[in-house]
């Protein structure tokens, strides 16, 4: 997705325009970089909604050896309005070649998701546009854990959820931009978002999928 920057005066204008309108409309981020995850735990907080947005409902899949802080473990959330998926009983550490009796754990996942999220609808008696926060931090865990297929397979359906409720998903993946799995997930999602340190200033780039378009590298 290499689209032309967004520079000058228009950047701020046009990126504000744009993620107005992925809160209206639902959107799923990937989120690369490999900097700190520091980084990557500052843009989760930022897209799971701050203190002063109580009707967010937040679903956070995770596992316990992340490094990345997602949503729910900070103090923005009350206890009613969220919902964590530990994924670690299902993402062992070695799999031994050709056993597959860890494979239906995806598909046990995604019910999972899916019940958490049709869960907090019911509490908010019906999500309004971008109140569905979903953030997912261990997908380097569950591509190195399970066959690539079923992550696609997983990855596809949540994704849909979240759209479907015009909600906003993001997904952390610690790689470079240029890998070859990240190229791969991108026509998944509608937004994929880098992160970096460069001489002390943390920073990050989105690049859109729809408009075909890039930003600058901005200040967090």
């Amino acid at each position: 997705m290499d689209g032309e920057p967004i520079d000058g005066v228009s950047s701020e204008a046009s990126f504000g325009q744009t993620l107005a309108k992925l809160k209206r409309n639902g959107s799923n981020i990937l989120i690369v970089g490999t900097d700190a995850s520091e980084l990557h735990t500052t843009l989760c907080r930022r897209l799971c909604g701050g203190v002063d947005a109580p009707s967010r409902y937040r679903l956070s899949i995770t596992d316990s050896d992340s490094t990345t802080q997602p949503c729910t473990r900070s103090s923005i959330d009350a206890p009613a309005h969220t919902r964590t998926i530990d994924v670690t009983a299902a993402t062992p550490s070695t799999r031994v070649a050709g056993d597959t009796s860890d494979q239906t754990s995806l598909k046990t996942l995604g019910i999972e998701s899916n019940d958490a999220i049709e869960e907090l609808e019911e509490r908010a008696d019906g999500f309004e546009p971008a109140s569905l926060r979903v953030c997912l931090d261990c997908l380097q865990r569950l591509f190195e854990a399970q066959p690539r297929d079923d992550v696609f397979q997983f990855l596809h359906l949540l994704t849909a959820r979240v759209d479907y409720y015009n909600g906003m998903g993001h997904y952390h993946l610690p790689l470079e931009r240029t890998d070859e799995l990240v190229r791969l997930l991108e026509p998944l999602f509608d937004v994929l978002v880098e992160i970096r340190s460069r001489r002390g200033t943390d920073e990050h780039r989105w690049q859109f999928q729809d408009e075909g378009t890039t930003t600058e590298w901005l200040a967090f």
